[in-house]
């Protein structure tokens, strides 16, 4: 289904490129969840909300369950202050470890100097820049707060989110139990003092210092991805819930490349661009631990470039220089056709050549061709080069055409060992000046989800491999660490 049918599409306001907007998406995605819980029936919501804190005090869920965003009723207030199972549900996407302990541990302490923040001192500072903005230039100026730089036109965002309670939303049945969500998007997680601050505020749980004490209150840390699954197993054909899985996909709060292989949907460039910074930081622990193994942690850095274009690379770093270095690097990619990973090299002509002559590098590529289990139409070399259109004299970016484009895949080149060897020794050395950027690595390819497929065909295979992430990120981080001992020996 295409991703602006999703039924909460329209909530998709909303980004992690500042504080402001984060809140926004942070309150839309909560919605798109209450809305949810809004449409399962009596024994669906007693069902999961049994599931989510049944093990937390309540033995059984009312007809009476109601949902609020943000602000109770006031009428029903007192009430909830006084249930006597209170609960802070904390969502995000990765499981916040915050505990008791903790909440003990800052209650006892002076709270954080960002507490202390005079919001009307930060209203005027919001108004001297609103009105001397002119002439200010592309790069917004900073309010220094005790060593923070906050942008100006953030300040008042910044100050909600360090003061005062504001739940996202709340689960509650009068006299029996109340549950206060504080849900986060993104990289963000839940502060200790935030937690404090819903647990002991008037507009939170309001309960006392002496409760605080005594621990008479729960804390229930869930992702994002337990939270849909744990719906899906309660209603695993119901409309809502299926909807909200896809927008937590769309929205990046979950990381799950199905939608890639899926019928109903197949690759959507914007919901990549979701779903690559979370496959990208997943990479780097799955790498970090190979590096581990091999005795080379550290050896490896990221580029952390801009993910617009949906590519990024691991480079070697140069601790003398402080450098992570462009030539050779791992380069990882989902383009329209393709998820890759590759050894790139630019655009060193003898680095290119020092590997096709190099033992080891021959020595990897036998024991791949004799390795049954190994897909072979996925490794392949590559050779590249393309021009800017209409190239202006300083220009980085902007449209291309391709000049000169090879690839091969390791399947067709060992069909026959003469010209196997033939290609490596002659052919591709003769391509060599023609391109701007070798590369050797793993392509698995998209294919049309909507034509049928052979259950042991390479189709089959491709798709099993991007709905199972885990497996992917193994054959990826695999690919690094047989690559690590080539470029020890390229540099």
């Amino acid at each position: 289904m295409e991703r602006h049918l999703n039924l909460f599409y329209s909530y998709s306001g909303g980004n992690e490129s500042d504080v402001g907007h984060t809140k926004v998406l942070e309150d839309n995605v909560t919605r798109a969840f209450m809305v949810t819980l809004s449409q399962l029936d009596s024994a669906q919501k007693s069902t999961f909300l049994l599931k989510l804190f049944g093990n937390h005090g309540v033995s059984k869920i009312g007809n009476n369950v109601r949902l609020d965003l943000q602000n109770v009723d006031s009428e029903y207030s007192s009430s909830i202050h006084s249930s006597p199972i209170r609960i802070v549900l904390m969502i995000s996407r990765t499981l916040s470890k915050i505990t008791k302990e903790d909440i003990g541990r800052v209650s006892k302490q002076r709270l954080s100097w960002i507490e202390k923040l005079p919001k009307d001192g930060l209203k005027k500072m919001q108004q001297h820049y609103k009105k001397n903005a002119k002439g200010i230039g592309d790069k917004p100026p900073f309010a220094l707060l005790r060593g923070h730089e906050i942008p100006y036109e953030q300040l008042l965002s910044f100050y909600e989110l360090c003061h005062g309670a504001r739940p996202d939303a709340w689960i509650y049945e009068l006299g029996s139990y109340t549950v206060l969500i504080e849900a986060k998007v993104g990289n963000a997680t839940q502060s200790i003092v935030q937690i404090l601050r819903h647990l002991k505020d008037q507009h939170g749980l309001k309960i006392t210092s002496s409760q605080l004490d005594k621990g008479e209150y729960c804390l229930i840390p869930i992702t994002w991805e337990q939270l849909a699954n744990m719906l899906i197993e309660v209603a695993p054909r119901n409309v809502f819930i299926n909807e909200l899985r896809r927008y937590l996909v769309m929205s990046g709060q979950i990381l799950d490349l199905g939608f890639i292989v899926s019928r109903d949907e197949g690759y959507s460039k914007e919901t990549m661009r979701e779903q690559f910074p979370l496959f990208m930081r997943r990479l780097d622990k799955s790498i970090e631990s190979v590096l581990v193994d091999k005795k080379s942690s550290g050896l490896l850095r990221r580029d952390k470039r801009p993910l617009h274009n949906l590519w990024d690379w691991y480079g070697v770093y140069n601790e003398e220089k402080k450098k992570t270095m462009r030539s050779p690097h791992i380069s990882v990619s989902f383009d329209e056709k393709y998820a890759s990973i590759d050894l790139t090299i630019r655009p060193k002509q003898k680095m290119v050549k020092k590997l096709l002559k190099s033992e080891k590098f021959r020595d990897y590529l036998k024991n791949i061709i004799k390795n049954d289990v190994i897909d072979l139409d996925r490794y392949c070399f590559y050779l590249d080069n393309h021009h800017l259109l209409d190239h202006r004299k300083g220009q980085i970016k902007g449209e291309v055409r391709p000049a000169f484009q090879f690839t091969a895949t390791l399947r067709e080149l060992c069909k026959d060992e003469n010209k196997y060897n033939q290609f490596l020794d002659e052919t591709l050395p003769q391509m060599i000046p023609f391109s701007k950027q070798f590369g050797f690595g793993i392509r698995v390819q998209y294919f049309d989800p909507s034509r049928r497929t052979t259950k042991d065909g390479l189709k089959a295979r491709n798709v099993q491999l991007l709905k199972d992430v885990d497996e992917l990120l193994k054959l990826y981080s695999n690919f690094v660490g047989d690559m690590i001992p080539l470029m020890k020996e390229l540099i």
